[in-house]
């Protein structure tokens, strides 16, 4: 398999190869195209993965932890990704880590690095993140979300991966709850 700027495009030739910069942007995506071309069967039976089809929202074990003490430490109940229906949807395409109906609470916990926290990452707007993005652009997007959020939900919390963890060095009854998880 050759895996090259260009395509070979020879009509009936078993490998056409794989145009990096239109198929695939990452090093990843390219060996999964290489492997569905090249290896995967017809009919073949799939390939579960390494999770489960179970849970497909993404949401970090730090904000599942968090929400978990939110909901001990203020007797609530939030949707969440492990809850029944999931995430709570906002407009149809944004969902939000934790949901408090009675409240019309929205409780986002934000990745210090994939939501571009000034506090850890500084004021470079330059500076590329681990999603790829540029600070800016992550902030930008950030911020477009959580308007069309805002908009919808009358409570929208914000907490970031530092705060939690500054929290959980203060407080021993949330190490204690985050242990339990």
């Amino acid at each position: 398999m050759e895996i090259s700027k260009n395509k070979n495009t020879q009509p009936g030739s078993s490998q056409e190869g794989i145009d990096i910069l239109r198929d695939a942007m990452t090093i990843a995506s390219a060996c999964m195209k290489h492997f569905r071309l090249n290896h995967l069967q017809p009919q073949h039976l799939a390939i579960v993965p390494e999770k489960g089809y179970e849970n497909c929202d993404n949401q970090s074990e730090l904000a599942l932890k968090y929400l978990q003490w939110y909901e001990e430490t203020r007797g609530v109940q939030i949707q969440s990704a492990h809850s029944e229906g999931g995430e709570h949807v906002v407009a149809g395409r944004y969902k939000v880590d934790g949901y408090i109906k009675e409240e019309d609470r929205a409780i986002e916990v934000n990745g210090c690095a994939w939501h571009a926290c000034q506090k850890c990452f500084g004021n470079d707007l330059y500076k590329i993140l681990p999603n790829g993005k540029t600070m800016a652009k992550t902030i930008e997007d950030d911020e477009n979300r959580l308007t069309i959020i805002r908009r919808n939900i009358k409570n929208v919390d914000i907490i970031w991966e530092c705060e939690i963890r500054q929290m959980l060095r203060r407080s021993k009854n949330m190490r204690k709850s985050f242990a339990n998880y």
